[in-house]
């Protein structure tokens, strides 16, 4: 295997979990990150941590039950 292509994807390595509701559908996904690099479709000059940031516009579909979640 290439090494510059497992280097491509290494930043993603480093979004721990993302946890989310069923009732919560991902409308636009956004990876923050450093600037310039191919993985981040947001970038910052001056990004303090290694591990990325993920943003997120989210759409509530509330259960029809009338219960709320856990």
């Amino acid at each position: 295997e290439d090494p510059r292509e497992a280097q491509r994807t290494a930043a993603l390595d480093r979004i721990d979990m993302i946890y989310a509701s069923a009732e919560l559908e991902p409308i636009r996904v956004f990876v923050l990150g450093d600037q310039g690099d191919p993985s981040s479709d947001i970038g910052f000059s001056e990004w303090p941590s290694d591990h990325r940031a993920v943003l997120t516009t989210l759409r509530w579909h509330p259960s029809s039950n009338g219960s709320e979640s856990e």
